[in-house]
């Protein structure tokens, strides 16, 4: 059996603790205090890999598609905005699209399905204050 993940970042540690060898606590350690998850779209892939590394089982990597938040009628002076949200946060915010390969690695705008489902129904299910 071959468990499929998506993210490259986590693969990457996932291999390392594999090449490193030793015990199976050994492969197990070095993963758990090389990779943490950034969002709950990875935790259950994180716990996925951990249990692989327990059973022996081996990991594969693939594309997943990934989907932009397009947030209609807001635009600024640099241009439509989409759903952001910061690589190691948790919160969202609009900004404008980001091409710039610095700031690309610091903010995340494409998300697994999953999380655009989270986001929508976390939109949706918004709370709307009244002002007095």
């Amino acid at each position: 059996m071959t468990i499929e993940i998506c993210d490259s970042e986590m693969f990457d540690v996932y291999s390392k603790a594999i090449k490193n060898g030793g015990s199976l606590f050994d492969s197990v350690y070095y993963f758990v205090d090389n990779f943490s998850p950034d969002s709950e779209t990875l935790v259950k892939e994180y716990q996925a890999v951990i249990n692989a590394l327990i059973n022996r089982t081996k990991i594969k990597l693939y594309k997943a598609t990934k989907y932009r938040v397009k947030l209609p009628g807001l635009a600024d002076s640099f241009g439509q905005q989409y759903v952001t949200r910061l690589k190691n946060g948790d919160s969202y915010f609009a900004c404008g699209e980001k091409k710039n390969s610095v700031v690309i690695d610091k903010l995340i705008q494409e998300f697994a399905k999953d999380e655009v489902d989270y986001i929508m129904k976390s939109v949706i299910e918004g709370i709307v204050e009244e002002v007095k």
